[in-house]
């Protein structure tokens, strides 16, 4: 799905500083952003091309409950997600589950180039399949 012409990418981050840090990151690479502080359904079915999203100690039982959702609906189950998290414990208990359920895990601080190209390719991949 695209917003304008531009592919959308859901944004779920608890802090504003960094969902406007993400904004400005996909708005100068062409992509239209919807964000919320936490994975919103709603927000990925309305025609998000690609979510990146982040996992802490706190959301992470829900992070993985919201992304066995995306997959078990149809209209979802392909999506591209990364999921960022600069909690490194976290990272080790649930980035195995993460990855097994498709998602790209990029630990906080990450390359932008990756993060980039784990959208653009992800989102490309999408719009193709």
């Amino acid at each position: 799905m695209s917003q304008a012409g531009r592919p959308i990418v859901a944004v779920f981050d608890p802090e504003p500083d960094i969902r406007a840090l993400y904004r400005a990151i996909f708005a100068e690479e062409g992509y239209a952003v919807a964000e919320a502080d936490a994975p919103a359904p709603a927000i990925v079915r309305a025609g998000a091309s690609a979510v990146v999203a982040d996992v802490s100690a706190p959301t992470q039982a829900e992070t993985i409950a919201w992304l066995r959702s995306l997959r078990g609906d149809p209209t979802t189950a392909r999506l591209p997600v990364v999921v960022c998290t600069s909690d490194m414990e976290v990272l080790r208990a649930c980035g195995p589950e993460l990855e097994a359920l498709g998602a790209v895990v990029l630990p906080k601080p990450f390359d932008l180039g990756a993060l980039l190209a784990a959208v653009g390719v992800s989102a490309c991949d999408t719009a193709a399949g």
